[in-house]
């Protein structure tokens, strides 16, 4: 196995069945058709799951132009939050490069390896986390009026003034994502995301519920599907990687 391969063993690519087992023991369908899945975990689970969509997208350059346009739409935002303009740019220029890669041709152009190894350099992938945690900040803070009502605090169940919510619960690395926090990053990358909360799943037929963020989760628009267990996500995904 050559040294491509054996670094893709870490990102622990798999195989999901179509049924998932739940802690009660009854096992529900995920998704209605058999097809093959793979399910990929890490801790940049949404990072790795939105770059491989746009890698395996039927036309990547496009699908690459149109999260680089969300990300300098994202922009402005940013500056009006007050966050300073050489250090936010600083923190996306790696996850931009990235992006940029998938439009490039020849010997450049991104593969399943090429982005697992990015996302396995620790400066890389936290810098790509905070310019992600800094976006979601930025469009939670100028879109209050649509947030304000879903921000308390995790461990005191209070209500949280936006500048408190991000400031706790989005803007430092470790923190983990809630609805509000998916929903902000859903739209500003202008991304759809199901989500399926199998651990507090109160369905009680066969079929799990999904929560849906984003302007557009149909199967068309291949969204991101999140299953959530407590303090871990798993991204589920159609395109199944290269066997390793």
């Amino acid at each position: 196995m050559d040294e491509e391969e054996n670094t893709l063993d870490k990102v622990c690519f798999g195989c999901l069945s179509i049924n998932v087992a739940l802690a009660d023991n009854v096992v529900k369908p995920l998704v209605s058709t058999p097809v093959p899945l793979s399910v990929i975990r890490a801790d940049e689970a949404f990072t790795l799951a939105y770059l491989l969509r746009i890698l395996h997208s039927p036309e990547p350059d496009v699908e690459a132009n149109l999260a680089y346009d969300a990300i300098q739409h994202a922009l402005p935002a940013m500056e009006q939050c007050g966050f300073q303009k050489d250090i936010y740019e600083e923190f996306l220029d790696p996850l931009l490069a990235l992006i940029r890669s998938f439009a490039e041709s020849g010997e450049t152009t991104a593969n399943e390896y090429s982005v697992v190894q990015a996302l396995q350099d620790s400066e890389t992938s936290n810098y790509i986390v905070v310019s992600l945690r800094l976006i979601t900040s930025s469009y939670i803070r100028t879109h209050a009026e649509l947030f304000s009502p879903f921000l308390f605090s995790p461990t005191t169940f209070l209500p949280l003034s936006t500048e408190e919510f991000c400031k706790q619960e989005v803007e430092p690395c470790g923190k983990e994502a809630d609805n509000a926090q998916i929903m902000a990053l859903a739209e500003a990358m202008n991304a759809g995301v199901r989500v399926a909360y199998l651990d507090r799943s109160e369905v009680s037929g066969k079929t799990i519920n999904w929560v849906e963020f984003g302007k557009d989760t149909s199967e068309n628009a291949r969204p991101l599907t999140l299953l959530y267990r407590p303090g871990h996500y798993d991204v589920v995904t159609k395109d199944v990687p290269p066997k390793v």
